[in-house]
């Protein structure tokens, strides 16, 4: 399921693609390509992805550290692959803007 600015795990259910999980009032709903028969079924979770979007998601984590030593703190973020970003508000008077190269060196 998405949270925290990561997307849902892919994968598959049975033969039926997973494309999507979200929270709904009926719980937890899996969106997929096709129906899915009664019956015992193999599922699986895209691994790869699954790897990508965690790594984003702690790259957002490293960044938001880097800016709190520069007077800002990390308020929200979104690791969306192709669209990933993290946003912050001035902590102290002080702050300077961060500038991305500083940015690379704390995360490095």
């Amino acid at each position: 399921m998405q949270g925290g600015g990561q997307p849902s795990d892919v994968g598959q259910i049975g033969e039926a693609r997973v494309l999507k999980v979200v929270r709904s009032e009926a719980g937890i709903v899996h969106l997929v390509d096709r129906a899915i028969q009664l019956g015992p079924v193999t599922l699986s979770v895209d691994s790869g992805i699954r790897q990508l979007h965690s790594r984003l998601h702690s790259a957002g984590h490293l960044i938001g550290a880097a800016i709190e030593t520069m007077g800002w703190h990390a308020t929200k973020g979104s690791h969306q692959p192709g669209q990933c970003r993290v946003i912050g508000v001035k902590d102290k008077e002080e702050a300077v803007v961060p500038e991305k190269e500083a940015i690379e060196r704390l995360v490095d």
